[in-house]
């Protein structure tokens, strides 16, 4: 599974993965918001603690902060940080990686969590 968060900022993204706030840029006005990867770590939390309680358990969910292309990302963190256009390539290279989805055990896993 994969877990997004998308900012939309066009011009550029900046912080470091340890920073509370990073700053996004649009044209010349800046906004300090709080982690992206933090805030995307909270949401993949609350998707494990509530597929622990309907399945007993949770695939593995990984973590991704996606940018417009237009945007220049400048971060430590650039295995966490993509423009658009890289998704679908880094997706592909999660699977060749051993990402390995076994659908049978979804499937069961979401029938036992629906009945």
């Amino acid at each position: 599974i994969y877990s997004l968060e998308a900012k939309s900022f066009k011009t550029a993204l900046m912080g470091s993965l340890e920073d509370d706030y990073w700053v996004g840029i649009t044209g010349r006005k800046l906004t300090r918001i709080y982690n992206p990867i933090m805030q995307n770590f909270e949401h993949i939390r609350c998707l494990k603690r509530k597929m622990r309680s309907l399945f007993g358990s949770y695939p593995s969910i990984i973590n991704y902060v996606v940018v417009p292309d237009s945007c220049d990302i400048k971060t430590d963190a650039e295995g966490f940080v993509l423009n658009v256009s890289e998704l679908l390539d880094r997706i592909v290279a999660d699977s060749i990686k051993g990402t390995q989805f076994n659908f049978e055990e979804v499937a069961a896993s979401l029938e036992r969590g629906v009945n």
